[in-house]
């Protein structure tokens, strides 16, 4: 998972509003090693409305 658009060379499964990693909280990343992780289609408004951008 990304947090921004970039040419990293990976096929992407999706995007995700969520902040992936942030220095400021105690669990630094939402997700950690053995963690199972579902991804949901969602539409652009609800992507949006949940903090995400996009790059268009």
């Amino acid at each position: 998972m990304y947090p921004v658009s970039t040419p990293g060379g990976w096929n992407l499964l999706g995007r995700t509003a969520l902040k992936m990693f942030d220095p400021d909280r105690d669990n630094l990343c939402p997700v950690a090693p053995g963690d199972r992780v579902r991804f949901v289609s969602i539409s652009r408004d609800e992507f949006l409305a949940q903090g995400g951008w996009l790059d268009d």
